[in-house]
């Protein structure tokens, strides 16, 4: 069956973190897909703003993205879905995060900021998203859509025997991100098969971090990177070489997209 759409993970999968910029065959064949009629979406945790952060909106063309781990879909520039957390819940984790050191970003669709001050913990994440630098700001009339949280694994347990009501996702050991229950990457694809009716035959994802799981067990092509976790390689349909080795363009050639 032809693939209508892709859905592209961006932090190694699109982005290699090693040298801080995207290779340009991955860069060339996303542009060939699209000339070719079909259709490309980040799938991604970060939000547009972060993703300006490291300059992929300039250097890659898509139709949207499936952003902030699912909790919001954009089909061109429009905000087709989006999820967000009641405000009391916010500020609940806020007065927990503040007794216990914990930093917490506010992550909106185009707007990213803190609501505490940063500790050691969260220094870390700044560097490894690349965030130009981080205000201190009163959170919007609405809630958002995700919350970045600086902690490691043990703080990660004891947060989760207070706070149950919510999904999240651990990158490296110092970073999670907490989202309503229910979000995920799979959820926000299924969005964009269902606005231009497509199948999961159809569609083609490509991932390497557990919070891609979810949309591998959706489409029925799945690609996990060289680099990518072990339990992502069982699940997927392909795995391709690491992303600084070429690895998506190898992949979309090797399903003859190009």
């Amino acid at each position: 069956m032809k693939i209508k759409i892709l859905f592209v993970d961006v932090d190694g999968t699109l982005f290699d973190h090693k040298s801080k910029t995207i290779p340009k065959s991955a860069i060339d064949a996303l542009e060939k897909v699209r000339e070719h009629g079909i259709k490309v979406f980040f799938a991604t945790g970060r939000n547009y703003s972060m993703l300006n952060d490291i300059g992929v909106t300039k250097l890659v063309k898509t139709d949207g993205g499936v952003i902030i781990n699912g909790a919001v879909v954009i089909n061109n520039n429009d905000i087709l879905y989006k999820d967000t957390f009641d405000l009391n819940t916010v500020n609940q984790i806020f007065d927990y995060a503040n007794k216990h050191e914990i930093t917490i970003a506010a992550i909106y669709p185009y707007d990213h900021f803190l609501i505490n001050e940063v500790t050691p913990n969260f220094a870390k994440v700044l560097d490894f998203l690349m965030f130009k630098s981080l205000e201190i700001k009163d959170l919007h009339d609405a809630g958002p859509s995700q919350l970045i949280m600086a902690m490691d694994k043990y703080q990660e347990i004891e947060f989760r025997k207070k706070f149950d009501n919510f999904d999240s996702y651990r990158w490296r050991e110092f970073g999670i991100d907490v989202l309503v229950k229910g979000t995920s990457k799979a959820r926000g694809v299924k969005k964009i098969m269902e606005y231009y009716n497509v199948t999961n035959e159809e569609c083609i994802c490509f991932g390497d971090g557990s919070n891609d799981t979810k949309m591998f067990e959706l489409c029925k092509n799945s690609v996990a990177m060289g680099n990518a976790k072990d339990e992502l390689k069982k699940l997927a349909t392909y795995v391709t070489e690491n992303v600084e080795n070429d690895g998506l363009y190898k992949a979309i050639k090797h399903f003859g997209l190009i």
